[in-house]
């Protein structure tokens, strides 16, 4: 079927008028002005109460030599100090309770291995000597190894921290944040 060009226009003028919100349709007074803060309902309450940023630097202790393509295998011991506390680029208050220095010294496992090449499959597990689990993300830079690893300590309380190998084998740089979150 063929339309004319002025039909054409007709349907897609419409289209796109019952595309738009006019303001008028969801109540009120039907200026379209609208109150709040523009964010289309009540916003949430930030849950985090305080938060202090860190410079990290360490190292990564592997427990195997650079699998054989050449990528990362982050299983070893990855030693992180933490240092230089800061406040985060969220404007939360520092909190009162963060350390000036904390080091963490995390294993870090592969949850399985290929049979033949011997490289990880899958997730890492990583605990501290304290047996705390942490959360674990692992990605490859080229053969150096870039980890991100985060840890519930309970009552809304939680540390973060993510660094980078500056090359295979080398030292590690990154960044840390100790968090204390509203529970309710």
């Amino acid at each position: 079927m063929v339309r004319h060009p002025l039909e054409r226009l007709v349907l897609v003028a419409l289209a796109t008028l019952a595309a738009c919100d006019l303001g008028g349709a969801s109540g009120g007074d039907g200026d379209g002005a609208g109150e709040g803060d523009g964010s289309g309902g009540s916003a949430m309450p930030d849950p985090i109460l305080c938060a202090t940023r860190y410079e990290a630097s360490g190292t990564l202790a592997r427990d195997n030599p650079p699998v054989v393509d050449g990528s990362c295998d982050a299983a070893g011991t990855w030693t992180v100090a933490l240092t230089g506390p800061m406040a985060d680029a969220d404007d939360h208050p520092t909190c009162d309770d963060a350390p000036t220095e904390v080091t963490f010294e995390v294993v870090v496992a592969a949850s399985m291995r290929d049979p033949e090449t011997g490289a990880p499959v899958g997730r890492y597990l990583a605990r501290d000597a304290e047996a705390r689990s942490w959360t674990v993300s692992v990605s490859d830079k080229g053969g150096s190894c870039s980890g991100a690893f985060s840890l519930d300590v309970g009552q809304g309380t939680g540390w973060s921290w993510h660094a980078t190998e500056a090359s295979p084998g080398g030292p590690t740089s990154g960044q840390g944040s100790f968090e204390i979150r509203d529970e309710g």
